[in-house]
């Protein structure tokens, strides 16, 4: 079984978690900078320490999944190129952390490649369980994009910037670049083709992602027990992160692009002990206002992959005038800005557990995971499952178990405590919105409701990211 965490963190740069800037104030919370990106940088690390329930013994995440590191209009230069300036700074102090709050240095990070304008990935990964294997080679430098392998040798594979983030060991033998260092191969987002004609796109044509489309980026890695010789390989893994457009039309319009990408969709039937992953932000909700859910994932899964956070068969038949906003609240992953967001019923916005007035009403499901399994060694059966998804509420913590859920809404796996730390736990609001009729303002206004909004809770959580991280296995 393989653990994975997948988080969106808003704009993430080195000043999200180390600003040096002392005399600069956040407003309006009056704290120094530099005082709030260490509190973003704690939070950020919190998340790796979700618990399992039971006898579960993984103590932390296998793979760690970053969208959004932002390089800025400024630090892009080419899709493909190595991701620098602050953005690189910040992810290589995200994999020092790593190192140190879980107490293993065999932690690493894929040196992330620019996507499209402004922003990569960063993919971490336990290498003494694992092996980066590509799928394509670096060419040395700061300036690609990775090439595929084969041609003439590279003369210095080096990454600029990137001593340490990759080791230098061979790959196993019976996996792609084997007998290449890891430090020697990258991930790819450049070189997509078509598998068939789409309109003017003839099949095996190049899959042009420009403008607002951000390429997806492709890493491939292996199970490997390094405590035998030779190392004994278990699955491959290829992972393509995704961002996408930010309109939800544009967005709708790329997943479908992906639908028809050789390199996604294709083979029809895995290789055996091959999994494929295709997770991230879409950009647009799961479900329409009347809680069906949107054809764009339907369409996409329809290629062959299990959709994880999906829409039940059977969801409550909602109470006048509209849907529970409450069970909108078991699928969020994106939040609202500290000036939109509550904890509490407000007048006819009837919000209650686990969504509140925190997760946003019309866009409140954007990030997702699709999954394909290929059959186990001599047989017939998957070599894996896509199970356990848990969104890491940091508000009202995990899992959703506080009420008796209705009807088959997701509750999630793994423990993790609720993160604000100066609110005490409100009183839930009940499972379906009251009456139409709001309860009276109490006479004496509740100070929870205006401490809220403070540092200590929900505005560090926010300050970090308008998404919460994913933690899920296969």
């Amino acid at each position: 079984m393989t653990r994975i965490l997948y988080w969106n963190i808003e704009m993430f740069d080195l000043l999200k978690i180390d600003d040096p800037d002392m005399d600069g104030v956040l407003l309006p919370f009056n704290i120094s900078n530099s005082a709030a990106s260490g509190d973003r940088s704690t939070f950020i690390l919190n998340n790796l320490h979700a618990t399992a329930p039971g006898d579960d013994p993984k103590e932390f995440p296998d793979i760690i999944v970053v969208v959004e590191v932002n390089v800025g209009m400024g630090g892009y230069t080419a899709t493909g190129d190595l991701v620098t300036g602050n953005a690189g700074a910040g992810v290589r102090l995200l994999l020092e952390n790593i190192r140190a709050s879980t107490d293993n240095e065999a932690w690493m990070l894929i040196p992330p490649l620019m996507t499209g304008r402004c922003e990569g990935v960063a993919i971490y990964y336990d290498s003494s369980r694992y092996c980066f294997t590509g799928p394509w080679l670096w060419p040395g430098g700061n300036v690609g994009p990775s090439r595929a392998p084969g041609g003439a040798p590279i003369e210095n594979p080096a990454y600029d910037g990137y001593d340490g983030c990759l080791p230098d060991r061979p790959i196993p033998d019976g996996l792609p670049n084997a007998g290449m260092n890891e430090s020697c191969v990258a991930s790819r987002v450049t070189g997509y083709t078509y598998y068939q004609t789409i309109g003017g796109d003839a099949a095996g044509a190049p899959v042009v992602f420009d403008g607002p489309q951000r390429a997806p980026c492709l890493a491939t890695l292996a199970e490997v027990d390094f405590g035998v010789e030779p190392p004994q390989v278990g699955r491959t893994f290829s992972l393509f992160a995704i961002h996408g457009p930010v309109r939800p039309n544009r967005a709708r319009t790329y997943l479908g692009k992906l639908a028809n990408v050789t390199e996604v969709v294709r083979p029809a039937v895995l290789a055996t002990n091959d999994v494929r992953l295709v997770l991230g932000d879409f950009n647009f909700n799961l479900t329409d206002p009347n809680l069906v859910q949107d054809q764009a994932y339907t369409d996409f899964a329809a290629t062959g992959f299990q959709l994880g956070i999906v829409q039940p068969a059977d969801p409550p038949a909602p109470p006048v005038p509209g849907p529970p906003t409450g069970y909108r609240g078991f699928f969020a992953t994106h939040m609202r800005t500290l000036a939109e967001a509550t904890y509490w019923w407000t007048g006819s916005n009837a919000d209650c557990y686990p969504g509140y007035g925190y997760t946003d009403p019309k866009s409140f499901c954007l990030d997702n995971i699709f999954a394909r399994f290929g059959p186990v060694q001599g047989g017939v059966d998957p070599c894996g499952a896509l199970t356990h998804i848990t969104m890491l509420n940091s508000v009202v913590g995990t899992p959703y178990d506080d009420h008796a859920r209705v009807g088959n809404m997701p509750i999630g796996y793994f423990g993790y405590g609720m993160q604000m730390g100066t609110v005490n736990q409100y009183q839930a609001p009940p499972l379906v919105i009251p009456a139409p009729a709001p309860p009276p303002p109490p006479v004496v206004p509740d100070p929870r409701r205006a401490s809220f909004g403070q540092w200590g809770n929900y505005g560090c959580i926010r300050s970090t990211s308008d998404h919460v991280p994913i933690l899920f296995d296969v």
